[in-house]
């Protein structure tokens, strides 16, 4: 079993963070639904990916997790 959790605690850029999740089960889907607002980073999160610069983590972002 696949078990998603909203921590994130080895993330130590993120310094205020606010979670919330509910469990959804519907024909479509069932199963367990996070999302994650940054509220507060020490410094963005800045990843190269095919040769560009992609901001992961930063004030403001939102993680949508299933």
């Amino acid at each position: 079993m696949y078990r998603c959790r909203l921590t994130y605690e080895e993330w130590k850029c993120i310094v205020a963070k606010k979670r919330k999740g509910i469990m959804v089960d519907t024909p479509e889907f069932s199963g367990y639904v996070g999302l994650l607002d940054i509220l507060e980073v020490s410094e963005p999160q800045v990843w190269k990916y095919n040769g560009e610069a992609l901001t992961v983590c930063d004030k403001g972002y939102q993680w949508l997790m299933v």
